[in-house]
């Protein structure tokens, strides 16, 4: 108790006869430091796995480099959608709790950075110096009575002989297996499906429509509408308006069943596949009712730029009443969809082929799409299945319809 008492009056003493050092040393001593902890993921959501942003490194960062404000610096790939780690401050790391392809945990510690570090300094480029011309030499006073003699020009050097290939014959009858980890979305993807067809009594009917006048359209107005909205005139907004006019008119489509009772929602939030990199998934368009051509345009594209680079928020991925499918942009030309839970039906649309069909009392060459529509029986009447994708048909094959809303 002595000892302590007499240090701590020789550290007083020592302070007020050299306060400057002591300021210096007090500020080099303290040290501010921000935890990173992973953020809400969605509803529902509790853990996710850690996965890299760049493919040069485990993450996108080491520890020792520096970052700054809103850098991502890692991702949390979850069952809906890749959720980005952010840095909220300027500053070093200084250490992980997680590696690659952990499991973590909403509000667990992931990073801690060093606030107090000095960015980097930018090293400039030295600029390149011009090589000196050769300055001619004088020449050398040549003494009397001797010869000059004639310089040998010099022998290029004989080119090696390169080293000649060894040929290795492939290993015959090579079966070789890698095992890799399924990532969280590929998961909840299977597991999504596998639900889909325990829990639905699922049935799938089909159509086809004449795509003559809604490819008419696009050749005849599609310049004008690039032009106007920035970006391309494509079949899709066609059928997802064609499709929220169908829902309206036939609402058990857009109906969900919730324990014992029957819900049907009188908007419609269209969602709308897109397959990734990482797997499936599907944004949702919300209030496709009010929606214009040009504004299902904009938002299909922007919606699917950002899917694939991982840019969606999760709440843009939830509450879709109806799904779409466009199963022929990758050439399919018929398919049986899955539902997408706990939706009670999904259209597919699939790619357009030149068939040979009867139109005007003759056999004709037009460009055909075959439709399909996987609906709940539960919910859902075989009759109301036909009836809204004999409509849907009906107002692609005369797209006037769509607008006198008939």
């Amino acid at each position: 108790m002595l000892r302590t008492a007499l240090l701590a009056r020789n550290i007083l003493k020592a302070q007020s006869l050299h306060p400057v050092f002591f300021r210096s040393l007090a500020s080099t001593l303290v040290v501010s430091v921000a935890t990173i902890q992973i953020p809400s993921l969605a509803e529902s959501i509790t853990e996710g796995t850690v996965k890299s942003l760049r493919s040069t490194c485990a993450l996108s960062v080491d520890v020792g480099d520096y970052v700054k404000v809103d850098e991502a610096i890692a991702s949390i790939e979850t069952g809906k959608a890749a959720v980005d780690i952010k840095s909220p401050v300027d500053g070093k790391i200084v250490k992980f709790f997680a590696d690659v392809d952990a499991t973590v945990l909403v509000g667990n510690d992931f990073a801690v950075i060093d606030e107090t570090a000095s960015p980097p300094a930018e090293t400039k480029p030295k600029p390149e110096e011009k090589p000196k011309s050769a300055e001619p030499k004088a020449e050398e006073a040549k003494p009397k009575g001797t010869k000059s003699e004639v310089p040998k020009a010099p022998q290029a050097p004989k080119p090696k002989a390169e080293p000649k290939p060894v040929y290795e014959p492939p290993a015959a009858g090579a079966r070789n297996t890698r095992r890799v980890p399924m990532g969280k979305l590929r998961e909840a993807a299977a597991s999504r499906m596998k639900e889909s067809q325990n829990t639905y009594a699922m049935l799938t009917t089909f159509n086809e429509c004449d795509m003559s006048a809604i490819s008419t359209l696009r050749k005849d107005l599609g310049a004008d509408f690039s032009k106007k909205y920035g970006v391309e005139l494509t079949f899709m907004s066609a059928f997802i308006k064609a499709a929220t006019m169908s829902l309206l008119k036939y609402p058990a489509i857009n109906g969900v069943i919730d324990g014992k009772h029957a819900v049907y929602h009188d908007y419609v939030d269209m969602s709308v596949e897109v397959a990734t990199p990482k797997g499936i998934i599907v944004p949702v368009l919300r209030n496709c009712e009010f929606m214009s051509f040009g504004e299902i345009e904009k938002s299909v594209a922007d919606m699917g730029s950002r899917a694939q680079t991982g840019a969606l928020a999760l709440e843009e991925m939830v509450g879709g009443t109806f799904s779409i499918s466009n199963c022929g942009a990758y050439g399919a030309l018929l398919s049986t969809p899955l539902i997408n839970v706990p939706q009670s039906a999904v259209m597919a649309i699939h790619s357009v082929k030149s068939r040979a069909v009867m139109a005007n009392e003759r056999v004709e060459a037009r460009p055909m799409m075959y439709l399909s529509l996987s609906y709940d029986h539960r919910l859902v009447d075989g009759r109301e299945a036909v009836f809204f994708l004999k409509n849907v048909k009906e107002l692609i094959e005369d797209p006037r319809k769509m607008l006198i809303d008939i």
